[in-house]
Order: C-alpha cells, then sequence, then structure tokens
C-alpha cells in the first residue's frame, strides 16, 4: 500500500495481527513496535469492555 509512516504501521499491525505482529514490528523498526503494543493493549481493553454489551444485545435478538 504504500505506507511510510511507522506510526501507522504499528497501530494498524497491532489492532490486527497482535502479539506476532507486535514481535516483528519490534525487530525491523522500535517506533512501530512501540505504536504496535499500544494499539495491541487498548483493542484487549476495547474488546473487554464492549463483550458484554455485545453479547446481551445478541441476546435479545436471539
Amino acid at each position: 500500500l504504500g505506507v511510510e509512516h511507522q506510526e501507522a504501521i504499528g497501530l494498524s499491525v497491532g489492532s490486527v495481527s497482535h502479539v506476532l505482529g507486535t514481535v516483528s514490528c519490534m525487530e525491523t523498526n522500535p517506533t512501530a513496535g512501540s505504536y504496535s503494543s499500544i494499539s495491541l493493549v487498548l483493542c484487549g481493553i476495547i474488546s473487554s469492555i464492549l463483550a458484554p454489551f455485545v453479547f446481551k444485545l445478541i441476546y435479545f435478538f436471539v
């Protein structure tokens, strides 16, 4: 895709490929790795907060 900003690469890799992508980013570029780890943690927190509401919504319609 031609993305050259290490911050954007780190955020996208951390939110999509989780730990293996974060390790890969850490090996290639520390900036991308740090943004990837931040993205990984934030996605985990947001998922754990939203999961109960999503389950209640699913059970409401089923």
